[in-house]
C-alpha cells in the first residue's frame, strides 16, 4: 500500500494544487503512474514480484514489534469483507488487498483521465499565468497540434489557430509589461472571462473543453478543504 502511495503522491498533490502549472506537469506523469502500476500488477504473481518485495518488507516491520501476521476470522457468511478460502497469510492478503488495489487503481486513472494526458497538459497551457510561468520556454502553437487534432471536428476553422493562438500569446505578454495591472488569468474560470469569443474562438472552445474534464477543476474540494 505505501510503495502504490508513494507514485501516486506527487501527481496527487499536484492536481489538488491551485497551481494550473503543476496540474500540467502532473497530466504529463500519469501515463508513467498507470505503466508502473500495471507492470507491478503483471508481477504480483510471480516470484520476487512486487507483492513478495512488499510482504517481505511489511514481515521486517512486524517482526521489530513482535507481531505475527494473521488471516482474519472468516465467518460462515459476511456482506463487510472476503471470505477468501486460504490457510497462508501471504496468498490471503495477496489476494484480498494486493490485486484488488492493483486492479482498482489504474482502471480508476483511465476513467478519470479518459482524454489523453498529453491533450490535458497542452490545454492547461493556454492559461495565460501556466503559458507565460517559464519566459525562455513559452508555447508555440506547434506544441498544441495534439489537442487541435483532437478537438477539429468540435471546433470552427481548426487551421487559423496558429494565427489565433499567437495573437493571444502576445496579448497577454504586452499586458503581463505593465505594472499595476490585475494579475494574470490563472484558472479556466478566469480565462474564460478575460477571453471574448469573437477575438478567441478557437482558443474559447478549447477553454470550455478543458473545463467540463472531471480533473481541471476542483474549485469544491479546494473550497472544503478550506473548511
Amino acid at each position: 500500500m505505501s510503495d502504490v502511495l508513494q507514485v501516486t503522491q506527487a501527481s496527487s498533490e499536484a492536481l489538488q494544487t491551485r497551481d494550473n502549472y503543476d496540474y500540467a506537469m502532473a497530466t504529463m506523469n500519469i501515463k508513467a503512474v498507470q505503466l508502473t502500476l500495471d507492470q507491478w500488477r503483471n508481477t504480483t504473481e510471480q516470484p520476487r514480484g512486487f507483492f513478495e518485495q512488499s510482504w517481505n518488507k511489511t514481515i521486517v516491520t512486524l517482526r521489530r514489534y513482535k507481531v505475527l501476521p494473521k488471516i482474519p476470522r472468516v465467518s460462515a457468511k459476511t456482506r463487510s469483507r472476503l471470505n477468501l478460502t486460504s490457510n497462508e497469510p501471504y496468498e490471503y492478503y495477496r489476494k484480498a488487498l494486493a490485486l484488488p488495489l492493483l486492479d482498482h487503481m489504474p482502471s480508476e486513472l483511465r476513467i478519470r483521465f479518459d482524454h489523453k494526458p498529453q491533450i490535458l497538459s497542452q490545454l492547461a497551457f493556454l492559461i495565460p499565468s501556466v503559458m507565460l510561468r517559464d519566459r525562455n520556454d513559452i508555447p508555440n502553437a506547434v506544441d498544441f497540434l495534439d489537442a487541435v487534432r483532437f478537438y477539429r471536428n468540435d471546433l470552427p476553422s481548426p487551421d487559423t489557430f496558429d494565427t489565433e493562438y499567437a495573437y493571444w500569446r502576445n496579448t497577454w505578454l504586452s499586458h503581463s509589461q505593465f505594472k499595476n495591472v490585475k494579475p494574470l488569468p490563472n484558472s479556466v474560470t478566469s480565462t474564460l472571462k478575460n477571453c471574448p469569443t469573437v477575438l478567441y474562438p478557437y482558443i474559447w472552445h478549447l477553454l470550455q473543453n478543458f473545463g467540463v474534464v472531471p480533473v481541471s477543476e476542483a474549485s469544491n474540494e479546494w473550497m472544503f478543504s478550506t473548511l
